[in-house]
């Protein structure tokens, strides 16, 4: 049934191109994100932030991630689109500054990261749910979680041999994601 399921989901994803493009797109995003929730450690390490002040960073993250998804939708009204570019740009420039200035400060930087989470959790669902049809759904549902660890595993697989040297990685993060927000600026 599985299979069965997925062929189901590909066809639908071949007729409605606006679907591919979000579901491709939240993956992406999701996967840079969960990518750089794994340097968090190593960075706060190399950059000396005490243990005790970590929990607040943490907090920092889940506060900005609160205000940004209470505000989701008057932003993306302004930005008159999904706003992949902007999660994308946020996400890499933060990234970039991280690697180039590897100190105390650029370690709160990663609170910055609630932002992206915090719009992009609160508008997926609705143009998910906005372009799927309800009777396929649930199967559209599970191809994008498929998906979405698919693409986790390709994106750990490939940026594993940067993991010993963390602002390689962080810089190499940040031009992806500044990459990825120029071509996702459209969506």
């Amino acid at each position: 049934n599985y299979q069965k399921h997925m062929v189901e989901a590909i066809k639908e994803l071949l007729k409605n191109k606006r679907l591919m493009q979000l579901l491709l797109w939240f993956a992406l995003l999701g996967v840079m994100g969960k990518i750089y929730f794994f340097t968090y450690n190593p960075y706060l390490e190399l950059v000396n932030i005490p243990y005790s002040e970590v929990g607040i960073i943490f907090f920092a993250i889940n506060i900005f991630a609160f205000i940004t998804s209470r505000y989701a939708f008057q932003i993306q009204q302004k930005l008159n689109c999904v706003g992949f570019g902007f999660a994308f740009l946020l996400q890499g420039t933060t990234m970039l500054i991280q690697a180039s200035f590897t100190h105390y400060l650029s370690g709160w930087l990663l609170g910055l990261q609630g932002i992206t989470r915090g719009y992009i959790s609160t508008v997926t669902e609705p143009y998910l749910n906005k372009e799927i049809e309800s009777k396929k759904r649930a199967t559209m549902l599970s191809f994008y979680s498929t998906l979405f660890s698919l693409l986790q595993v390709l994106g750990f697989l490939i940026t594993s041999p940067l993991s010993g040297d963390i602002t390689t990685l962080i810089m190499v993060l940040g031009v992806t994601a500044i990459l990825l927000a120029f071509l996702s600026r459209k969506v």
